[in-house]
């Protein structure tokens, strides 16, 4: 494996990391939100549905420049 091919799957690797945050950062929030209802009187919560699955990133084709990570 090639140096070009190696930093293609760290970045994608990287990528599918930054997505399960986000995930987890939303699942933090729900919890928080859930916690915050049922201590304030008088109020309903309604859960929100769970997403279905996590979305799955192919690695990009061969020879493909790096895309920059901001």
């Amino acid at each position: 494996m090639d140096n070009s091919e190696r930093l293609n799957l760290l970045l994608v690797k990287l990528e599918n990391l930054l997505l399960r945050q986000q995930g987890f950062e939303a699942e933090i929030e729900a919890l928080k939100n859930e916690v915050r209802a049922l201590q304030s009187p008088g109020s309903s919560f309604v859960q929100p549905p769970k997403p279905i699955s996590e979305p799955v990133i192919a690695p990009p084709p061969k020879n493909t420049p790096p895309v920059p990570v901001i």
